[in-house]
């Protein structure tokens, strides 16, 4: 038997791949959001507008970030 899409377990399936890749890509997402946010902190940054930017623009946030972001400060610079 030949699997038509239209048919109930042809259904499923593609509807279950496109629940799986869309839960992975927030789940991506949320990982992403949550280094930047933690990276830009440890380098001295305003940590939420790059979160925000991550958030809304994604890769393309990322890429500008990883262009843009200063330093690592050591241990020294770091105010307690």
């Amino acid at each position: 038997m030949i699997l038509q899409f239209g048919d109930t377990t042809t259904n499923v399936i593609f509807w279950t791949l496109i629940a799986t890749i869309i839960v992975l890509a927030i789940i991506g997402q949320i990982i992403l959001c949550v280094w930047v946010y933690r990276n830009a902190q440890k380098r001295g940054m305003e940590a939420s507008i790059w979160l925000l930017i991550v958030l809304i623009a994604s890769i393309i946030g990322l890429i500008i970030y990883i262009i843009v972001r200063e330093p690592l400060l050591s241990e020294e610079q770091i105010e307690p």
